[in-house]
């Protein structure tokens, strides 16, 4: 939806397919409209997520600076 006109605009799920683990609700997406047509979709640079669960990190594991992998709440 717009914010400025609320105008919808429905778009099909191959555009948004490789964003989708990346949103959350009422993110701020911005749109590239050509002749009313929807040719792609920027999700903003830097977005702050909850880690909802990760992994018990090794003791003395500091090869790899810490790294482990984690589910975001999305």
């Amino acid at each position: 939806m717009e914010n400025d006109t609320g105008e919808m605009h429905d778009l099909p799920s191959d555009m948004v397919d490789d964003i989708t683990g990346y949103l959350k609700e009422n993110m701020d997406c911005y749109l590239t409209i050509y002749e009313g047509n929807v040719l792609g979709v920027i999700i903003p640079p830097t977005v702050s997520y909850i880690i909802t669960s990760t992994v018990q990190g090794i003791k003395g594991d500091r090869a790899q600076a810490g790294k482990k992998p984690a589910t975001i709440e999305t």
